[in-house]
């Protein structure tokens, strides 16, 4: 699935059509926000790993550290249960009025 630019992969579709709707309509979520803000540029891909209930966000290694890190994290605090951006886990619920 690709949406707003953003390639999306789901590790294991087959769990409940309820859990399965969840995570998609947090993507999508996710990719409207990064779309809205420009971030949709800089995401390389999303995979969500439900052994971790995780969305791992891929991001280029060049821009840890920098404001467009900082950006493609407000979007995924704002949209995303649970993510991993370089190596730390973020929650929802942390973005500022930015996202």
């Amino acid at each position: 699935m690709n949406l707003h630019g953003i390639e999306f992969q789901h590790r294991n579709p087959a769990k409940e059509p309820a859990h399965v709707a969840s995570v998609y309509a947090e993507f999508s979520h996710f990719a409207e926000l990064c779309a809205k803000t420009g971030a949709n540029l800089i995401v390389r891909s999303v995979f969500y790993d439900t052994s971790s209930n995780t969305f791992h966000v891929d991001v280029n290694a060049a821009l840890e550290g920098t404001d467009a890190e900082e950006l493609v994290r407000q979007c995924a605090e704002a949209s995303l249960s649970q993510a991993e951006i370089f190596g730390v886990i973020w929650h929802k619920g942390g973005c500022d009025e930015r996202c």
